[in-house]
């Protein structure tokens, strides 16, 4: 009897050695390759189809499982086919963002080489640059997305499991790429080829309408301009200032390089959506005492715990555990940028995300009184 879809996802747990979305991603597709002998069929073709065999299988005969026990090594999921001269298994290993682990696939080779006539080892993963061990076939996650789009679209298939699974492949950033890619945004710290996209982005929503976001008299939205650096670019941050005068500013943007603010990102994965508060040097002894920033940090705190929604406030003035302490920077309002651009495949949609972040936040902020008042007793005297 076929399992139902929550009995295959409880599996869905962390065990050692395992990453739980790759369990999650490996127990959904193989539901409905289970329970969709068409789709099945069409997916173990493309597979033959790419591995350059000349097919004398009869695929209808076949069947699906996971976490199949090769001798203390457990691949992810395993199509078993009968032939007439034995049975031929297909061997899939399936990576999100995780690399392979020494030997994996060599493993697996070696224990179906003794059990099968044929056997041959699939590798799924985020990226190409998570190919190696010379399986006999790698594909990314976005060739599987693009095979059930077009399986979709020539059947006519009107069921919510397709939709709902393509939606979780794009959500967890391994859908069609995207202008800043959720493999981009990984490797920036090893390799910063981020910077050029982040600063194109900033282009793009520097002409949106924050004015009326802000809704403050004194509203002047500007761009750092420093020499030698890409456009919005200053201080390891790339974004938008919204006050000219710094009592306090609010920056919205990207922190690529917290050592000038000495902080560091929530992710080692990914450089942090922030938004900050920054004061002037002339402030830098009077604000902690302020009364109304005080009221304000207690205010706005409780505001951002309530979102619920992975954003981390953080009074870096109050970090006992902090190296070092920069008053410019006192509040930082933030969640990892994989987070703000998870699911996104277009420009367009990567700006909108952009904008309903930053509006979620600047909007709590604006209209706190007490961050009125705030910059009201230490707006220059005219």
């Amino acid at each position: 009897m076929k399992k139902s879809l929550l009995v295959a996802l409880s599996k869905y747990r962390p065990t050692e050695g395992k990453m739980p979305l790759e369990n999650f991603l490996t127990e959904a597709f193989a539901w409905i390759l289970e329970n969709n002998t068409d789709f099945s069929i069409f997916f173990i073709e493309q597979i033959i189809s790419k591995l350059g065999v000349e097919s004398e299988y009869t695929v209808k005969n076949h069947s699906w499982s996971t976490q199949v026990n090769f001798d203390g090594k457990s691949p992810d999921m395993l199509c078993e086919i009968n032939t007439r001269t034995g049975q031929v298994a297909l061997v899939f290993e399936h990576k999100a963002w995780a690399e392979l682990h020494n030997n994996q696939l060599l493993n697996y080779r070696n224990y179906a080489n003794e059990y099968y006539s044929q056997a041959y080892i699939i590798l799924i993963s985020a990226t190409i640059s998570q190919h190696s061990q010379n399986p006999d076939l790698a594909l990314c996650w976005s060739d599987i997305y693009a095979w059930i789009q077009d399986w979709v679209k020539e059947n006519q298939e009107s069921g919510f499991i397709f939709q709902d699974f393509l939606d979780f492949i794009k959500h967890n950033g391994m859908g069609p790429p995207a202008p800043i890619s959720h493999h981009a945004i990984i490797a920036y710290y090893p390799a910063s080829d981020l910077k050029p996209q982040i600063s194109n982005l900033i282009k793009q929503v520097e002409h949106k309408d924050w004015a009326s976001i802000v809704q403050m008299d004194d509203f002047g939205l500007y761009v750092e301009d420093r020499k030698g650096s890409l456009y919005g670019e200053a201080w390891g941050k790339v974004g938008l200032h919204f006050f000219y005068e710094w009592t306090p500013t609010i920056f919205v943007g990207f922190l690529l390089d917290g050592k000038d603010h000495c902080t560091k990102p929530l992710s080692s994965q990914s450089p942090d959506f922030v938004i900050n508060l920054s004061f002037s040097k002339h402030l830098h002894n009077k604000y902690p005492h302020n009364t109304n920033y005080q009221q304000f940090i207690k205010s706005i705190s409780k505001e951002v715990e309530q979102l619920n929604n992975q954003w981390d406030f953080y009074h870096h003035i109050e970090d006992k555990s902090a190296k070092c302490i920069n008053k410019w920077h006192p509040v930082h309002i933030r969640k990892p940028m994989l987070e703000i651009f998870r699911g996104t495949e277009t420009t367009e949609e990567q700006v909108e995300k952009f904008m309903q972040a930053a509006q979620e936040i600047i909007g709590l902020i604006v209209k706190c009184e007490h961050f009125k008042k705030l910059r009201d007793d230490f707006r220059p005297n005219p």
